[in-house]
């Protein structure tokens, strides 16, 4: 869950971020998803070697698979960047450019 990690300091230090609508949808949906991913991972483990394990590891890939397509794989600090680009493309201002989003938030 680095990217809802990274989401949750970021909102801690900084505030929320004031991004378009449909980044925000964008960062929704990731933390969403990362949730389900958590749940699914967890619940797996307690199945051990039973017939359902391979439904679960379906489930995983497609929900990793998703996560991947809305973060493009960028580091959680990069991908705050590209919603704030995105989010001025779209007329939307914006947080500072000089915000702490480069920072590493990881814990």
């Amino acid at each position: 869950m680095k990217y809802t990690a990274y989401f949750s300091e970021y909102i801690k230090r900084s505030g929320p971020p004031r991004v378009g609508q449909r980044q925000f949808r964008r960062m929704m949906n990731i933390v969403s998803l990362e949730v389900q991913l958590s749940t699914m991972q967890y619940v797996k483990k307690d199945l051990g070697d039973t017939p359902f394990v391979r439904r679960y590891d379906l489930v995983i890939q497609n929900l990793s698979d998703r996560i991947s397509d809305l973060t493009r794989n960028l580091e959680p600090a990069h991908l705050m960047r590209e919603f704030n680009n995105l989010s001025r493309s779209e007329g939307v201002e914006t947080f500072d450019t000089n915000e702490a989003w480069d920072e590493d938030f990881s814990l």
